[in-house]
């Protein structure tokens, strides 16, 4: 299934999710659920490094790529879905949201999520509406990372860009400096021509 419990110890569980589709499995994130507080507070994720637990930024979160839809902006763990079901459009929910520079966090724009709820857009969506829903339990904000986060990746896109570290130059030296860099060299000997004979 490609999820995977790697340390619990309260208040904290470190969940790791694979790729099941790809045929090279990878661990694209992990997710650090915080208990503290749980249930008067909903959980709080962090998505983190897997091995290190070092919490990622926004830009290490790889965006997602369908290879028969364009987006404008390709989201990062999407939902999709169609606004409008008589032949509408395809619409992108980015559950994980953030702003693309070096060093924002991301925050998981789910309800049942701490981020969620503290989130200035949704102060009038409280947790106690979505808390005996079962909206915020750990299974719930597992799936979702999971059914739209890793299991639906096939692979890597892979971007290859070279830069130019500097030229390789065959310069045409003046005869004195072409000299001066030559190895010496020794003039050949002629064999001796001994004396013994016969």
């Amino acid at each position: 299934m490609g999820i995977w419990v790697l340390h619990s110890e309260y208040p904290e569980v470190l969940v790791a999710f694979a790729t099941p589709k790809s045929p090279q499995v990878f661990v694209p994130f992990a997710a650090l659920v915080d208990f503290t507080d749980y249930d008067a507070l909903p959980l709080k994720v962090t998505l983190v490094h897997p091995c290190t637990r070092k919490p990622l930024n926004f830009s290490e979160v790889l965006p997602q790529v369908y290879p028969n839809i364009q987006f404008p902006v390709p989201g990062r763990i999407n939902r999709l879905r169609i606004e409008n079901p008589m032949g509408g459009q395809i619409i992108q929910d980015s559950l994980l949201q953030g702003y693309d520079n070096t060093d924002a966090k991301p925050f998981l724009c789910l309800p049942g999520v701490r981020s969620y709820h503290d989130h200035p857009a949704h102060t009038g969506d409280s947790w106690w509406l979505h808390r005996s829903l079962g909206e915020g339990s750990l299974h719930t904000i597992l799936y979702a990372l999971w059914k739209y986060g890793s299991r639906n990746v096939t692979g890597q896109k892979m971007t290859i860009s070279v830069t130019a570290a500097g030229y390789v130059v065959q310069p045409e030296l003046e005869p004195a400096v072409a000299a001066a860099l030559a190895p010496e060299q020794t003039p050949p000997t002629e064999p001796s021509q001994g004396g013994g004979g016969t």
